[in-house]
């Protein structure tokens, strides 16, 4: 009997960490004839993610492939990961050079029931020459 409580409650625990997580990422292509986008002289970009992430017009021109919105959810016992990181290795996936911040929103409740935890919003791009 104790050794299948022992089983029971290592499920359970494993069940808790990662039964709970999940990823909702959804891909809008850009279709259309390409624009002027706007860029800027200089540009606020972060480097640490696989991608460099730009929070507003880039310092180049670029060409959209298109939207990436991400949601993710964290497992019970509080297994993280931001919509951000998601959103980037989409868009790397799908042949970007960098991406646009549009949208970033962390919930950081410590509770212990599934809750989102991250979303973001990017816009994939791909530079010019």
């Amino acid at each position: 009997m104790r050794e299948r409580m022992k089983t029971l409650f290592l499920a359970c625990i494993t069940l808790a960490i990662f039964g709970c997580t999940q990823t909702q990422v959804n891909y809008t292509s850009y279709v259309g004839q390409q624009q002027d986008w706007p860029f800027a002289t200089g540009a606020i970009v972060q480097t640490r993610f696989a991608l460099p992430l730009y929070q507003g017009p880039p310092d180049r021109p670029y060409r959209i492939l298109g939207w990436i919105e991400v949601e993710n959810a964290r497992g019970a016992l509080g297994l993280r990961s931001g919509g951000v990181e998601y959103a980037v290795k989409e868009a790397a996936k799908r042949g970007a050079d960098a991406v646009i911040l549009l949208r970033n929103r962390a919930n950081t409740s410590g509770t212990l029931a599934p809750t989102r935890e991250g979303y973001a919003r990017v816009i994939a791009i791909k530079f010019l020459l």
